[in-house]
């Protein structure tokens, strides 16, 4: 079975999501604390670049100003991804949400009632082949009404299949955490994990 269509779409990176249950009151859909570490290491490597330019400190074979370079390439990379990254925590006892909606060149804060949530869908990506098997990619994708907000990948997880084995092989934790969800959110919870989605992200 399948959610209202939404015609809202968002292109970007695919940012690794996870969905935690932040005590009885709350739900929050977010990067892990490790990717959030990266992005802030990726925004203060000019710092470290440019020390290095300034005192003329030799890198083996790379010169100071290029090392510079790279540190600035690497910073503008965290941008992308800070700007490309979604958030959003549902407050249950509210039936709120409050979303940061990442678009790639600027960031959107949406709010909102949890009604307007129309359903919470395992999907499941077949990846091209490999030797001994294939590979899957498990998603919990969130939608919304009428398509009003584009879906939201609450979580992402790859999964390498013995050969042979159906799509849905290795979903039955996504499909008990899809499940746990839902019932928190009051949104109804389809297993599509049988057969073949593409990501709801097209990549830009």
């Amino acid at each position: 079975m399948e959610p209202t269509p939404a015609p809202a779409r968002k292109a970007g990176l695919e940012t690794p999501l996870s969905v935690r249950f932040l005590g009885e009151r709350a739900v929050a859909f977010a990067p892990s604390w490790g990717y959030d570490a990266l992005i802030v290491a990726c925004l203060l490597s000019p710092l470290v670049g440019g020390f290095r330019w300034w005192v003329g400190s030799p890198l083996g074979f790379m010169h100071p100003g290029i090392f510079f370079g790279a540190t600035v390439a690497a910073a503008l990379a965290g941008v992308w991804a800070l700007f490309s990254m979604d958030r959003m925590v549902c407050d249950l006892r509210r039936r709120t949400y409050l979303r940061f909606e990442g678009s790639a060149a600027w960031k959107r804060v949406r709010r909102g009632s949890l009604d307007e949530l129309d359903a919470l869908v395992l999907t499941c990506e077949q990846l091209p082949s490999v030797a001994g098997g294939h590979a899957v990619v498990y998603r919990l994708v969130l939608h919304w009404k009428g398509g009003r907000l584009p879906p939201l990948v609450g979580e992402r997880r790859l999964c390498h299949l013995p050969a042979g084995a159906p799509l849905n092989y290795s979903a039955a934790p996504w499909v008990d955490k899809g499940l746990r969800v839902a019932a928190a959110l009051r949104v109804p919870f389809y297993d599509n994990s049988y057969f073949h989605s593409p990501c709801p992200i097209p990549p830009i």
